[in-house]
């Protein structure tokens, strides 16, 4: 993402028509401390309000040449500093937000995304319609924003529009042996063959991980997802050879 930015800032720039007589300089920041060019890259995939607040704030308090932020930042970071942003009219462009609560303008009325949030529900169930599916279950990321609020956009959808939702099963460690061996008898015991899984990249490979060790995917198994599934760095894909 930095290399396109600073693509699109250098092209800006060489063009004359564009801004014409103003040039635009880029300053970085972290919502994970200070910035280091290879932060992005250690980022473990956790998520916390009070760094991307401290952020927000030290841009408006110390940074008054800011007009504008572009961030890469998961939903559950971006809901701060977005709102904080929001309130000194800061605007702030996000490629990665995918929660459906930053879609709320009172709220965040100076936040612009590439993707969409809210209604995303309705447009799986246009997918599903396609494909003759009456029946459905959920298998959601639970302690973030996107994983959280993505279900509840997409639950409503789908209750509005009389699907049969087998099952909703929320978690914050698909690690949990406990919680997967309940959810895949759950499975198997209604025959769900439609399963949606709401999360971010890491949540989605480890759910397919999972998944996987139970005897739950092959020809009788079809996973949706809002992410493709992206290992941890320390996790074990073994049924990585199913996804499709």
């Amino acid at each position: 993402m930095d290399l396109s930015v600073q693509l699109a800032v250098d092209q800006m720039n060489a063009d004359p028509n564009v801004l014409p007589g103003i040039h635009v300089n880029i300053k970085r920041f972290s919502d994970c401390g200070p910035y280091y060019p290879s932060v992005a890259e250690l980022w473990g995939g956790k998520t916390g309000g009070y760094a991307s607040t401290v952020m927000a704030t030290d841009i408006i308090d110390n940074h008054p040449d800011v007009v504008g932020v572009i961030a890469m930042q998961s939903s559950s970071v971006a809901r701060y500093s977005a709102e904080v942003l929001s309130f000194a009219q800061i605007p702030m462009c996000s490629g990665s937000v995918g929660s459906p609560r930053l879609s709320n303008k009172p709220n965040y009325p100076y936040f612009y995304r590439t993707i969409d949030g809210a209604g995303i529900g309705e447009h799986f169930y246009q997918f599903l319609k396609l494909w003759n599916v009456g029946r459905v279950a959920f298998i959601y990321q639970k302690d973030t924003d996107l994983g959280y609020f993505v279900f509840l956009d997409m639950n409503a959808a789908m209750l509005r529009r009389k699907m049969n939702i087998l099952g909703s099963y929320g978690t914050a460690d698909p690690n949990d042996k406990f919680f997967m061996n309940y959810v895949a008898d759950a499975l198997k015991r209604v025959s769900a063959r439609y399963i949606i899984v709401i999360g971010n990249a890491v949540f989605s490979a480890s759910v397919m991980n999972a998944v996987g060790k139970r005897n739950l995917t092959g020809p009788d198994f079809v996973y949706l997802g809002i992410n493709r599934p992206k290992p941890g760095k320390n996790a074990t894909l073994r049924a990585f050879g199913f996804l499709k």
